[in-house]
């Protein structure tokens, strides 16, 4: 189940994180039906943005028999909850620890700044990239890490390329071009048809749904990139704070 939710051994990296999850699954009898590609799509994509909330929170980094004992607690509370369909309770475990500063899963917005510069082979950029893309379907499907504007113009720049020393600082900083900004999750094969097509050349030949793939829609000619970058971010601030509340 965490491989099709996207997860390897690299990107799930407090295995505790797995456990709330094994117990939820358990106590609810689903264990033979929750693989199913039309079984409990709502548990998944629930258990997904917990998986990814509390990697990128660090819940698990102290403290994790204490934090376990109080999820625990959640799961049995929304278990024996008759008035409603039980699911995972994501909801409960954040009302468990937002009183707790150091394991509260909320995200203010220095935090969500923070965020969105990290960079593509960082441990952290799989889950904030599986937050932000909570919407796609993941399962059976391999997707990768993909530079929208693609990496071979910025790290073949040259400074004749440019009019001016501020335009090729910005355009050859990682944190521009290699951060989270310019990231999007993207299917395996679509990806390898990709390769350093422009992306204004790649929508059109593919017929991608830029609000899909949380593409701004501004010029995406890249002598506009600073304006693409200014756009995008809002519109992923945006989604991270939509997937969070």
């Amino acid at each position: 189940m965490l491989s099709n939710l996207g997860f390897n051994n690299h990107s799930l990296r407090a295995k505790n994180a797995a456990i709330p999850i094994i117990y939820y699954i358990y106590h609810r009898r689903i264990e033979a039906d929750i693989n199913s590609p039309i079984k409990y799509k709502d548990d998944k994509l629930l258990i997904r943005k917990w998986l990814c909330l509390s990697l990128l929170k660090g819940v698990f980094g102290s403290q994790s028999d204490t934090v376990l004992t109080n999820i625990k607690k959640a799961i049995k509370a929304e278990l024996a909850d008759t008035t409603k369909p039980p699911a995972f309770p994501l909801d409960r475990i954040k009302d468990e620890f937002k009183a707790n500063p150091a394991k509260n899963l909320s995200f203010d917005d220095d935090f969500i700044e923070g965020l969105l510069t990290t960079q593509k082979d960082a441990s952290d950029c799989f889950p904030i990239l599986s937050l932000i893309y909570s919407h796609l379907n993941f399962g059976n499907q391999d997707y990768h890490k993909d530079h929208l504007h693609p990496a071979s113009y910025f790290y073949n720049s040259k400074r004749a390329d440019y009019q001016t020393e501020e335009d090729f600082k910005f355009y050859t900083d990682p944190t521009n071009w290699n951060s989270i900004l310019n990231l999007q999750l993207l299917n395996g094969t679509l990806n390898q048809s990709k390769l350093d097509t422009p992306l204004k050349d790649w929508l059109t030949n593919n017929h991608i749904d830029k609000v899909n793939q949380l593409i701004p829609d501004v010029s995406l000619d890249i002598e506009d990139f600073k304006t693409f970058l200014i756009e995008r971010k809002n519109l992923l601030v945006g989604q991270l704070k939509k997937m969070v509340i």
